[in-house]
């Protein structure tokens, strides 16, 4: 019983962060903010990101609920924060109907396809980042597509390191989750 605890443990803790870079200095087809993540740190660095490597599409879509992590008024939306910083409203698209990060993937690759574009930015967290990694590869499988991701990363675990720990361990247990939910994909 004590080995397979300890081979448990072990499953979640060595996929810990993702340490492979994405230059956040390459312009891709499309950015997608992805929805979920602490406070306003993807909305930010979407911006950022968007303000600096402008996508070929100009387009910026984000899943997920509408509004910011203060959520008074109708001027805390993702939408009003991208348009209120300069981004013309009609290359901003909200995609509410996904739900999980699977659905995001399969929904933003078959826009992808549609769209003749070949080339996607995420903006997520770095503790995030491996399963979508995982999930666009091999279950929505983008390669196949001739698709290509990058992930940019919001800075929140630079910021908040420990919480960032914590919720890695809890995203390691969603890509278990994923890789069983998702096994007939294969």
């Amino acid at each position: 019983m004590k080995k397979f605890l300890l081979l448990v443990l072990l499953l979640l803790i060595i996929p810990f962060f993702d340490f492979t870079k994405n230059n956040d200095n390459q312009r891709s087809d499309i950015i997608v903010l992805l929805g979920g993540g602490k406070k306003e740190y993807r909305l930010k660095k979407a911006l950022d990101y968007y303000t600096l490597n402008i996508p070929n599409s100009k387009e910026i879509l984000y899943t997920g609920g509408d509004f910011t992590h203060f959520k008074t008024s109708p001027n805390n939306s993702r939408k009003f924060y991208f348009e209120n910083n300069g981004i013309n409203i009609k290359y901003i698209k909200h995609i509410d109907f996904v739900k999980n990060t699977m659905n995001e993937l399969l929904y933003i690759k078959k826009y992808m396809l549609d769209n003749n574009l070949k080339t996607v930015s995420f903006i997520s967290d770095d503790y995030h980042s491996l399963r979508i990694k995982i999930l666009a590869k091999y279950y929505a499988q983008y390669s196949k597509s001739n698709l290509q991701i990058k992930i940019i990363d919001s800075g929140y675990s630079k910021e908040h390191f420990f919480n960032a720990l914590y919720l890695k361990f809890v995203d390691n247990i969603k890509l278990y989750f994923n890789i069983v939910k998702y096994s007939y994909l294969l």
